[in-house]
């Protein structure tokens, strides 16, 4: 069985992939089934690669990113941000049913919330917010030109470990 094919066999994707109709499409769907299973394929080794802690991600949808990572990380907390609030539902569902990954849910803009966003030691970011290429520069350049890439400063918040 493919990961993709176990990954949607889940109960808990049926709850997230049912939580609201979109147009966007989304890690696991809206893509034929070579290009999911490749992304996950590629997902699944820069994690391995990074082991993180603590994530990043701009475009929380219906949390199918949060859902991945609780699949083949053992460990970890998710900062996820999205301007759209049914994407709440989806970060509770996955908080609820299981314990491998903590996500935490930021609703607004990520070109203002991401601004205000201080915690350090990010070890994996997943850029998938906002598809228009303004929104696009902003959630890359915001954290690449802040501190919390790194674990310099002490003043800040820092992921949990």
């Amino acid at each position: 069985m493919l990961f993709t094919a176990y990954l949607r066999a889940q109960p808990l994707y049926t709850q997230l992939s049912l939580s609201y109709q979109t147009l966007e499409g989304n890690l696991l769907e809206r893509a034929d089934e070579r290009t999911t299973e490749a992304q996950l394929e590629a997902l699944r080794w820069a994690l391995h690669l990074t082991r993180p802690d603590c994530i990043l991600e701009t475009g929380t949808n219906k949390s199918l990113f949060a859902f991945f990572l609780s699949h083949v990380l053992h460990h970890a907390t998710l900062y996820t941000f999205d301007a759209d609030p049914r994407s709440a539902t989806g970060v509770e569902l996955v908080n609820t049913a299981q314990t491998r990954v903590h996500a935490v849910f930021t609703l607004g803009d990520t070109r203002q919330t991401l601004a205000d966003f201080h915690t350090h030691g990010i070890g994996f970011a997943w850029i998938d917010g906002g598809h228009d290429e303004p929104t696009c520069r902003s959630d890359i350049t915001v954290p690449c030109n802040s501190a919390f890439l790194s674990s310099q400063s002490t003043t800040q918040r820092r992921c949990p470990r």
